[in-house]
């Protein structure tokens, strides 16, 4: 299973169908849906979808281009059983695939008279509305090779985005290894308690008990915690100045952080460094 930081995936996904006017759908590893954006389907295929046989061929178009990105592990284009064209990419974790992000449909250049044949032969055997079914696909816009492979380019890239800042993570330990990952990947940013509910999606109640039960301690305290050993780190381990240093543990003011590293340890950032150099 994944989970998901929702306001970041929406913005993510959003911002793809903006640019690229693809809807954009997550599937876990079991190719469960997850989410879409757009929410709907297109007009073309809510009315492809209103037969019950070829629903069902859409189901089977797509897991045959799960089970090819399986073996490639690598972003694989397919053709829908009406002609329209779908990416499948994987979501690679130490080369284990822990979802999938699909795109689509895609009306490619040269594929028009294919997809009307195909209703064609629709109409005759399941009694589609062959009308209707026309008229959405003069609706959707003729895409290039070069469109496709752009498109696949900048998918990829969202799924690194969504990955690396921990907004699509593997389910391996709930609540609490979410919110130790997200405080130690955004130690330098901002750590408040109402951003974290709102990126971790629970409730400030929630938020409370997990920190209680994962670290022990309180979550204002947990963060400050590991502010310091990072801080602590920086100093043995780099010549940074002390104001860079209190920027990348997320201290704005270089007093501010001196302060409360006095308050942690005792002495300050410089005389911490100072006596503990033989360590490095």
């Amino acid at each position: 299973m994944l989970d998901v930081m929702m306001p970041e995936l929406i913005r993510a996904t959003k911002d793809f169908y903006n640019i690229a006017g693809i809807k954009t759908v997550l599937y876990d590893a079991d190719r469960k849906f997850l989410y879409s954006y757009p929410s709907s389907m297109c007009e073309f295929c809510e009315e492809i979808r209103k037969c019950k046989s070829l629903t069902e061929k859409c189901f089977e178009c797509d897991n045959r281009g799960f089970d090819a990105c399986d073996k490639t592990m690598k972003p694989y284009v397919y053709k829908c059983h009406m002609g329209l064209s779908e990416i499948i990419t994987p979501i690679v974790e130490n080369r284990v695939i822990i979802g999938y992000m699909m795109i689509g449909q895609i009306l490619m250049e040269g594929d028009t008279d294919k997809v009307r044949a195909l209703i064609d032969l629709a109409e005759e055997k399941y009694g589609v509305n062959k009308s209707t079914l026309l008229s959405e696909l003069d609706k959707i816009k003729l895409s290039s090779r070069d469109f496709l492979d752009s498109a696949i380019g900048v998918l990829t890239m969202c799924i690194c985005y969504l990955y690396t800042n921990n907004i699509i993570v593997k389910r391996d330990g709930g609540l609490g290894t979410r919110l130790r990952k997200y405080i130690d990947h955004h130690i330098d940013g901002d750590l408040a308690i109402g951003t974290l509910c709102k990126m971790l999606y629970v409730s400030k109640s929630k938020l409370y008990a997990v920190s209680r039960s994962e670290f022990g301690m309180g979550i204002s305290d947990y963060i400050q915690e590991q502010r310091m050993k990072k801080a602590k780190k920086l100093l043995l381990e780099t010549d940074s100045m002390i104001s860079d240093i209190a920027s990348a543990v997320g201290y704005a003011d270089a007093n501010y952080f001196t302060r409360a590293f006095k308050r942690e340890t005792g002495i300050t950032p410089s005389e911490y460094r100072k006596l503990n150099s033989g360590s490095k």
